[in-house]
Order: C-alpha cells, then structure tokens, then sequence
C-alpha cells in the first residue's frame, strides 16, 4: 500500500451559489425513462448520495436503513435528466395510512392552497440562469430562469392523488410560476417516472427518472435557453428529499415530517438563491474529462484525492475525491495524534468526483478545536492523506 500525498494540479470550479457543493452535468446516452436503473445506463453520469453533512428542517436521519439516496445527473446536449435511487423504511399512504397535518387539512388538494411537498419525494431548486440579487435572492422566480419543481411518491398532477409523479412547486402563491410549472407538467417539458421498489429484490423504496427539456425549463438569458453546444455553463442547484412517515416518527417537528433535508445551504437559508450549490453542464463525456496529476504521482491510481477548499477554514470545507472505477473505500477525519475525530464513509462509491462538506465536527456533532487535522482515504491499492487547518 503506498501513500500518496495532495500534489494533484486541479482546476477549481466556480460556484454558483456561494455554497460550496458542485455536481456535473456530463454529456451521455439518453436514459429510458421506465423508473429501472438498468446496467450502465447511468454509468455516464456524476452522483452524490445523501449524508450526515446535508442540512434538515425535521430531524436528521440517523441511519441509512431509515432513509439513504443517490442521485446521478447528465445531459444529452439539449436535454438534462436526473434519476433518484431512494431507500425508505416506511412509504406514506403505501405502507401507512395517508394523513393530514393539523396546519393544512387542503394539503393533497392539487392547487396552490395544497402542499406538493407533502408525501415522500424529492424537489429539485433549480437556477439556471444563475443569477440573484436584492429582488430574486429570497424566492425562486417561477419561470426557466429559476424554479421548484415536486416529485412525488403519492400524488401528481397528471395522476391526481394516490398516483406518483410530479407537482408544481414553490412559489405557490405566485399565478405566474404555478401556471408554468403545471403547463410544463402538462405539455411533457419535464417528465418523471416514479416506480416502487420491489421490497423482496431492490429493498424498501422508489425509483425516479426526471427528464427536463432546455427549452423552456433551463433559460440562461432572456430568451436564451441551454444547449450543449455553448460550451460549460454553470447552474444553481439544491436538491431537498421529504420524508413522511407516520404522525408520531414525527412528533416535534414540523408538520410532523420525519426528514426534510437540503444538499445545499445552511440550515433556515435553503430559500436563498445565492446559497445553492453548483451544476455544472458540461460539453464534454464523463469519459473525455482528463484529470491532471503531477508527475510525482505513481500511476496507475484507482482514486484522487483532491485539495480540500477552503484551507484554512473556519465556517466549512469541502472535502472531494476522484475514484476512476467503482472501489471500497473508506474516508475518515483524524487529529495529530491519530485519533479518529469524524467517520465519514465506509462502502462501495462509484466512479466520478464525491464531494464532502465538513464543518469542523466531530462524530457526535460537536464543534473541534482549532488545529491541523488530516483526511485518511483508503482503497484496496492505496492510502491517500490531506492536510486540513481549522481556524476558530
């Protein structure tokens, strides 16, 4: 086993929010919308998972048994396509009976009085022209330049109640953005197949594919729409996942829902346009997407360890790695007398760039002194280490 130190030359990515999580939006196959994750029709697609570093409105989940999800995100050069796999111990009005909360007894009415989040779904936050300011930070604009759309494992606009798929999204009190999210619902602008796992085979669960067509849905300008052909370009994103279970798993919180987690922005600031994370549409194949390391490096490697960003940090740092094929690996925090601060992960990781925002916490959620602490990541094949400073 050799150990590889951060020598690696890198090109930063620029931010679309001031948040730093990023995904990209490689160039691909065009997935089959069926709501099945067939062998390798994803593969050219970069993913993130849900962890203990998102932010929640409603109880953080403690276990993946309870809640876990990846997501994988490409585009075909004028089209861009999501697909969720989510693992739920207990589905709302599948498992359990559907219930209403006591703030809302209108909320699966399918109109802007109802509540399109509430049920087991994921809702994507999407600024595609990545743009705020004084007037817009605060809320979604509600057309292709910015805006929320609902999948939903419950109900949908097309289906109507007890029939999974999609919703419109906030700002519900806005005739303008409820008019363009149900029209592009209706006309097939944005599609989504939602499927329920088959408990004895897959686990307990639901599978999405999420289809979103540029134009209308992705205005970088005025009147401009994404295509591939324009080269990178980058998008606000957050991706937020409900979780309903029954009344009492969510007794104290909000609604009573068991989970509402956020992948970007602190929490109470997911509203926040400028707090987004980063999409990045590439021109290019996950494939043809060189990494450069320097000539100090052994090659052949299975893995990258990238540089964490910022370093020093005070507030947060983003810790992010490169597998090139799919790899056990093992990812952990420790002080510089070797003990084991924060386990971060320990499992199977596909290839493509993972990305981890760590707050200078320890296991128990506890804030760390300042000091040095370092990054231990781990293959079969090798050991990789990163130096991290934590300013307080």
């Amino acid at each position: 086993m050799r150990i590889i130190g951060l020598q690696f030359i890198i090109a930063l990515s620029l931010f679309a929010g001031n948040y730093p999580n990023s995904i990209t939006a490689y160039r691909g196959t065009t997935p089959t919308l069926d709501g099945y994750l067939s062998p390798s029709e994803w593969d050219d697609a970069d993913a993130l998972h849900h962890d203990a570093t998102w932010n929640s409105d409603a109880g953080k989940v403690k276990s993946a048994a309870d809640y876990a999800m990846t997501c994988w995100v490409k585009h075909d050069g004028t089209t861009l396509y999501f697909a969720f796999d989510i693992t739920d111990d207990t589905l709302y009005g599948i498992d359990i009976d559907a219930w209403l909360p006591d703030g809302n007894a209108l909320a699966h009415e399918l109109s802007p009085q109802g509540w399109p989040w509430f049920a087991d779904g994921v809702e994507i936050f999407l600024n595609p022209e990545n743009q705020w300011n004084n007037t817009t930070k605060k809320e979604t604009k509600g057309d292709g330049a910015s805006w929320k759309i609902v999948c939903s494992s419950y109900k949908s606009r097309l289906g109507g109640v007890g029939i999974p798929g999609l919703l419109e999204g906030e700002p519900r009190s806005s005739s303008t953005a409820w008019n363009n999210y149900q029209q592009w619902i209706e006309n097939g602008s944005q599609q989504a197949v939602v499927r329920l796992k088959d408990a004895m085979t897959e686990g307990h669960g639901f599978i999405i594919e999420w289809k979103i067509a540029a134009d209308p849905c992705l205005q970088i300008k005025p009147g401009l729409y994404w295509n591939a052909s324009q080269g990178e370009w980058t998008m606000g994103l957050n991706i937020e996942i409900q979780d309903l279970d029954s009344k009492a798993a969510g007794s104290g919180n909000w609604s009573n829902f068991h989970h509402i987690d956020y992948w970007a922005a602190e929490q109470g600031k997911k509203e926040l346009l400028e707090r987004w994370g980063a999409l990045i549409l590439s021109p290019n194949a996950k494939s043809e997407t060189a990494i450069t390391i320097s000539d100090e490096v052994p090659s052949p490697v299975s893995c990258i360890l990238h540089p964490s960003y910022p370093n020093p940090f005070n507030d947060s740092t983003t810790i992010s790695f490169t597998p090139l094929e799919h790899e056990l690996m093992q990812l952990d925090l420790i002080n510089v007398e070797g003990k084991i601060v924060r386990h971060v992960w320990h499992g199977m990781v596909g290839s493509g760039r993972q990305r981890f925002v760590w707050r200078g916490d320890d296991n128990a959620g506890n804030p760390l002194p300042s000091g040095v602490y370092f990054c231990l990541l781990q293959t079969k094949k090798e050991y990789m280490k990163g130096k991290i400073v934590l300013i307080r």
